[in-house]
């Protein structure tokens, strides 16, 4: 896991943003399954400030602040903020993470 990382966000992110006149991002890792399930990892982007924010390190670009869990586990030499087109709508999505999945709530 990469403690030190550099964070990029994509021009198609930050104006994907603006028209939502969205400027914070909030990473999280949760932690899903058990039962029958085996425990994993999964990724949320979530629009806002995150309530517990000395759980986040911040990071900030065109008037973007990233809120990024210290629970991530970064295993790129940089963490990079996507957009994607998913079920007839866009998705912001990160490369650069040990995930089993990636959820996207707006």
């Amino acid at each position: 896991m990469n403690t030190e990382y550099a964070v990029s966000v994509d021009n198609e992110v930050i104006e994907y943003m603006k028209k939502l006149d969205k400027k914070e991002l909030k990473l999280d890792i949760i932690l899903t399954g058990g039962g029958c399930c085996p425990f994993f990892d999964v990724s949320e982007i979530d629009f806002g400030k995150p309530e517990q924010a000395d759980l986040y390190d911040v990071y900030e670009q065109d008037d973007i602040k990233l809120n990024i869990s210290k629970k991530t586990k970064v295993i790129e030499p940089v963490l990079h903020f996507k957009l994607k087109e998913k079920f007839g709508g866009e998705m912001i999505y990160v490369e650069g993470l040990d995930v089993k999945q990636q959820y996207f709530d707006e």
